[in-house]
Order: structure tokens, then sequence, then C-alpha cells
């Protein structure tokens, strides 16, 4: 159950690590009502996350001299008092699919009243504009990815795999995230600085501005 709970864990972890940077920079809009288009597997991803915190409680562990703990309470000290433990997983597991999902049953609320609605979205929108960056501390997350990936590394030497493959595994998941991660703040630069700028750019290039996979290549171009 924890081999699964794990590679389960790193997965999903990869998962923010691609889509959280696309979100914040090439799926963008004014409207307060607009929901990404992976918004109910975000809940479904940070469901998850917090129910591997309610587990980690009861998950033993090897102490200094190769002794395993099972005692719940050593367990959940443990968990508790190491920073990259209990801590690191509370701050990167804030689950913000959850306030958008919530914040966005209000959009068309109004009370039959435009005024009242126009509130409503302005509310919203400033709402949003403070809780959506929040995803980016999810990227903090990685660094259990890198503690994940150790576990699994220990577990599948076991079966023969090599080190060496993990190794190299490794790099090119750190490069590959890097670069995709350059790739995203380089478009999220060029809309926040000048609009136009963005425009020009794109123009300049022969990329239609609703093209987001051409966008994204042509800025991964230049970061590369």
């Amino acid at each position: 159950f924890n081999m699964g709970m794990t590679a389960a864990s790193a997965l999903l972890l990869v998962y923010c690590a691609l889509l959280v940077p696309v979100q914040l920079s090439f799926w963008t809009s004014d409207d307060p009502c607009f929901l990404y288009p992976t918004i109910y597997f975000d809940a479904v991803a940070d469901g998850f996350f917090l129910f591997e915190i309610l587990v980690s409680f009861f998950v033993g562990y090897y102490d200094g001299q190769g002794n395993f703990v099972d005692s719940l309470p050593m367990i959940g000290k443990r968990y508790i008092s190491v920073p990259t433990l209990f801590w690191l997983d509370a701050v990167t597991s804030i689950p913000v699919s959850f306030l958008e999902l919530s914040l966005n049953q209000e959009c068309g609320v109004g009370m039959n009243a435009a005024d009242s609605e126009a509130y409503s979205r302005v509310r919203l929108t400033r709402v949003l504009k403070l809780i959506r960056p929040v995803k980016f501390v999810k990227l903090v997350r990685l660094v259990r990815a890198f503690q994940i990936s150790s576990n699994l590394e220990d577990q599948l030497t076991l079966l023969g795999v090599t080190k060496n493959f993990f190794k190299l595994m490794r790099l090119f998941v750190f490069l590959f995230l890097t670069l995709h991660i350059f790739t995203c703040l380089y478009w999220r630069v060029k809309i926040d600085t000048a609009t136009e700028s963005a425009t020009e750019f794109l123009a300049m290039h022969g990329v239609p501005d609703d093209n987001i996979p051409k966008i994204y290549i042509l800025c991964f171009y230049f970061i590369f």
C-alpha cells in the first residue's frame, strides 16, 4: 500500500511540476469565472496530497540504527518535528483548486441586480489574483520528489535496476523541468510587461496568439 501511495505521489508531483507553470503562464484570462481545463483533476490531486498527510502519521520508518519504528506516537513526533516532512507537506498542499471551485459557484449570482453581479465579479477577480499564485508553492514540493525517488531507487535496486539508470533519469527530469519552468516564466514576463510587446513578438515570428502549443515551442526555443 505504501509503495503504491509513493508511486502515485511521485506521478502527481510530476503532474504539478508540468501543469502549474502552464496554468499560471499560458492559461490566463481576465474572466473571474474562468476555470482551468484541468481543474477537476487538480482537485483530485489536492485531495490526494491532503490524504497523504493523514496516512503519513501511520507509516513506520527506520531509525539511525536500522530498527523499524511502528509506534504511532514516535511516527507522529518524527513527522511533525522534521521540517521537510509535515510542514513542507502542509504548506505545499494548500487546496487552491477547492477554493477556485468554491469561488466559481458565485459566478452569475447577483440577486437579479446588475450592480450586485458586477460587484461579485470584481470581488472574485481580486480573490483569485491572490490565491492562484499560491500554486507556485506546490513547486517547492519537488523537494519531496527527490526524497521519493531515493526511496523508489532503494526498492527497485533490489529488483536489479542499476543506480546509474536512476541518476541519469533524475538528471534528465531535472534539466527538462528547469527548461519547462523557465519557458513558462519567459512567456509570463512577456505578457506582464506589455500586451503590445507580446502581440508583436508573436506576429514577428508568425505565431497565432491563440495557439498555445506553438507559443510554448517558440518560448522554449528562446530559452534553450
